[in-house]
């Protein structure tokens, strides 16, 4: 079975082993014998094992400390760009309450007002790609952190209230902290 160990104990283990050295050569120096063939291959195993448990070690500790492929994209995408009138806009995902669907328009509901583009909101949903939002109605996306309220069949976004799906309902409620 494999196990997971701390840098403190990889390094209490190199104690041990080391007193064992220690102690074997006391033992053999005392006694006046010199150590078998057979245990100085033994510490060295117990020496070479203690290295190559280090080495595995930091790297898992690197990997672990590394954020993923996904934070990292979070990180450098936390805005999505909106093109009105020629140019793009640059929309922080902090700022928006939400996606509606709009025939073939897509309304997005930003704290400071709102955008329209062209497109569909099962587009949206494949290229947003973003754990920050959820599909909660054929018509609607949310900011999950802007949900203030959440009744039986809908919930609330500041003042708004949006329809949550049956469909839907299950996701949203695993997505949620619920105590």
């Amino acid at each position: 079975m494999n196990r997971l160990y701390f840098p403190e104990q990889v390094a209490l283990m190199e104690e041990k082993a080391e007193l064992r050295r220690a102690t074997h050569d006391l033992r053999a120096r005392a006694l006046g014998t010199p150590l078998s063939e057979e245990q100085r291959d033994y510490l060295t195993l117990l020496k070479d094992s203690a290295e190559t448990l280090r080495t595995l070690i930091s790297e898992v500790l690197d990997r672990a400390q590394s954020p993923s492929p996904a934070a990292k994209r979070l990180a450098h995408e936390d805005a999505i760009y909106v093109r009105e009138n020629n140019r793009l806009v640059r929309v922080p995902c902090d700022e928006i309450l939400y996606f509606e669907n709009v025939g073939d328009y897509i309304r997005i509901k930003t704290t400071g007002g709102q955008h329209i583009i062209h497109g569909t909101l099962k587009s949206l949903e494949e290229r947003l790609d973003d754990p920050r939002f959820q599909k909660v109605h054929r018509t609607y996306i949310v900011n999950l952190a802007k949900i203030k309220d959440i009744e039986e069949g809908s919930l609330i976004i500041e003042k708004t209230v949006i329809p949550v799906s049956r469909a839907h309902r299950a996701e949203l409620m695993s997505r949620l902290r619920v105590i």
